[in-house]
């Protein structure tokens, strides 16, 4: 497996233990479902007064009936394995920190999962 990652220098607010908890969450899941010699990129960007970082693979993708309940404790949305915990904390952490993830497939069936985070006032 490939990682491609786009990271500019941004900063956010918050505590960095659960800040890391969530990001961790979406990478583990990207390199669990992507398969085997693909590449998952990461990217850190400012997007106007926010930060996002987004995580995108060549996985299965969500099915279309689950992406309701895919940050919901215990829906786990993906082809098998998890607890259904890790979305919904990084979901928690996002809003407890004044932000929100997202999941979306690309034309191409890639998923992306995306933290959006309020940028840190300097």
């Amino acid at each position: 497996m490939t990682l491609e990652t786009t990271l500019e220098g941004v900063r956010v607010r918050g505590q960095p233990h659960d800040l890391r908890r969530a990001v961790q969450n979406l990478l583990d899941n990207a390199v669990r479902f992507a398969p085997p010699g693909s590449t998952v990129q990461v990217k850190l960007r400012r997007d106007g007064e926010e930060v996002a970082l987004s995580v995108m693979d060549d996985g299965p993708g969500v099915p279309a009936g689950r992406e309701a309940t895919l940050f919901q404790r215990f829906r786990a949305g993906g082809a098998g394995g998890g607890t259904g915990l890790g979305l919904y904390l990084t979901r928690r952490i996002a809003e407890a920190h004044g932000g929100h993830v997202t999941y979306t497939r690309t034309a191409r069936a890639q998923s992306v999962f995306t933290l959006t985070l309020p940028l840190e006032d300097l």
